[in-house]
């Protein structure tokens, strides 16, 4: 019997990350939710949760990209958002940019 090949977890999430990363559909994309959750964090990043009736998913807006929102997003704003859908490899979750 061959022995299976044995992946680190850091080798996993690097691949993972990889895949989400070179996806077409993830890479650019328009998701329409809720806000919750907001939390605009001293570095100017902004972390939040965007949901609807049936799932929710973590983001995160960094500095950069928030500076030029027009707006401050408020806790049951509805918003559409582009962006993309990569992993935070440190944790292995999934997230929208």
């Amino acid at each position: 019997m061959i022995e299976p090949k044995v992946f680190s977890v850091g080798q996993i999430n690097r691949y993972i990350k990889n895949l989400l990363e070179n996806d077409f559909i993830l890479n650019s994309l328009l998701v329409q939710g809720e806000i919750s959750n907001f939390k605009a964090h001293s570095s100017g990043h902004w972390y939040f949760t965007l949901k609807d009736e049936e799932a929710a998913i973590n983001c995160a807006m960094f500095r950069q990209a928030a500076m030029g929102v027009r707006f401050r997003p408020e806790n049951g704003q509805r918003v559409r958002l582009f962006g993309s859908v990569g992993l935070y490899a440190r944790t292995g979750a999934y997230q929208f940019y």
